[in-house]
């Protein structure tokens, strides 16, 4: 009887060991858009960016309207023409890219909500359980998968910020021209 219990209780270990083994790890794939009713107070925001990558460096302003109910975004080369232009109302992402060369708008967006956005909805949205770890600081925001870096926002003064994007190897230096509460 006991090599009965035995064996019962050795096929059900490893049943329960090949259920553990079943479970597939989530790897997320891209970033998430945020609603825009989570974000910042109602402000419009007059920014430089600053781009380096391998393919060089290359000087932006961008404005940005965000509304509890929208977010407009208007990128413009410093002689003012306009590159892009993005409208997300937290359902439909609209794009207009005026630029010789595509320009990756939902990656864009979800990037700027990523840094501008509070803790409270990041944390809501960037779950553990779906595959991301977000490892915040004071200064800075960093955001990872099991296996990947996806990137580093840090904040070394409330007019500038930096963003390095370790999968696709920039940097964006982001300062602040001007913030108008709507």
């Amino acid at each position: 009887m006991s090599k009965r219990i035995i064996s019962l209780a050795a096929i059900m270990f490893i049943m329960s060991g090949c259920s553990w083994l079943s479970v597939t790890d989530v790897e997320p794939h891209k970033l998430l858009l945020l609603p825009p009713s989570e974000g910042p107070d109602a402000v419009l925001l007059k920014q430089k960016l600053t781009m380096t990558s391998a393919g060089g460096m290359h000087h932006i302003i961008v404005l940005t309207r965000l509304e509890k109910d929208q977010l407009k975004l208007r990128a413009l080369l410093p002689t003012g023409q306009t590159v892009l232009s993005i409208d997300y109302d937290g359902k439909t992402l609209t794009q207009h890219d005026y630029s010789s060369f595509s320009l990756p708008a939902e990656d864009i967006l979800a990037i700027l909500q990523f840094s501008l956005w509070p803790m409270d909805s990041i944390k809501k949205h960037y779950l553990f359980s779906d595959g991301w770890q977000l490892v915040v600081g004071e200064k800075q925001r960093d955001l990872k998968t099991k296996t990947r870096h996806i990137m580093t926002i840090t904040y070394p003064s409330t007019e500038k910020m930096l963003v390095v994007n370790k999968l696709s190897n920039y940097q964006i230096n982001i300062e602040l021209i001007e913030q108008k509460k709507l």
